[in-house]
């Protein structure tokens, strides 16, 4: 996942700009704790999201902005180190 923000972040980086995040709103809906046939552990969270952004871009007298409200579910994986790490994330819009 980390990568595929890192690309976001760098294509704005290369237009000398950048986007600005403002949370307004996290609700965690539910959190599972699973485990396989062979004992490994895994956390299943979905989490409700309202955001607020602003692409910063000081060559443009009026840069993008946009507001969104969706769902995550995130499934993240304990390691043998006994951290977690978040291994895939699903975005839910609202219909």
């Amino acid at each position: 996942m980390i990568f595929q923000w890192q690309a976001l972040a760098d294509a704005a980086k290369a237009k000398s700009c950048y986007w600005k995040f403002v949370l307004l709103e996290l609700s965690v809906l539910r959190a599972e704790l699973l485990s396989d046939k062979l004992g490994a552990m895994s956390l299943e969270i979905e989490v409700h999201l309202e955001e607020a952004a602003e692409l910063v871009n000081e060559a443009e007298p009026k840069n993008p902005s946009y507001y969104s409200n969706y769902k995550v579910r995130y499934l993240a994986k304990r390691q043998q180190d006994g951290s977690w790490k978040f291994c895939e994330g699903e975005i839910q819009v609202p219909a």
